[in-house]
């Protein structure tokens, strides 16, 4: 995989050999209580049919810690189920520079539909800039 920028503050962007983008998070902390690093990779595809989005998580020794024999497998499931859940669609800055930086014309399209979007009459309209 080649990297192709940073696209936030330790945040890396690769593209894979199917031309997808990979980001990618180094010495990462993400249990309180525990001072264990990760890698953590994720990807995602999002398009008007569908949305899938999957993430890597892997120790300093490059260990899969989400396969069968992982101690951490059940609580890092845990960990980016309860992320997914307490998503805020209207949080957009990550995803905003994320966009920006790795393919502005997609950003373009993303940005041009939010403004056109309806939001039902208890929402306010946002427009993503």
């Amino acid at each position: 995989m080649q990297i192709i920028r940073e696209v936030i503050s330790k945040t890396r962007a690769f593209k894979n050999d199917a031309n997808k983008t990979i980001l990618q998070w180094n010495n990462v902390k993400l249990f309180d209580n525990d001072t264990t690093q990760f890698k953590v990779a994720a990807n995602a595809v999002e398009n008007r049919e569908t949305i899938y989005a999957s993430v890597m998580v892997f120790d300093m020794n490059n260990n899969d810690l989400l396969s069968k024999n992982s101690i951490y497998k059940a609580k890092l499931i845990d960990y980016f189920s309860k992320m997914i859940r307490a998503n805020k669609p209207n949080k957009t800055k990550f995803y905003r520079r994320y966009w920006q930086k790795v393919d502005p014309e997609r950003w373009e399209e993303i940005r041009k539909y939010r403004e056109k979007r309806i939001y039902s009459k208890d929402r306010k309209h946002q427009v993503y800039r």
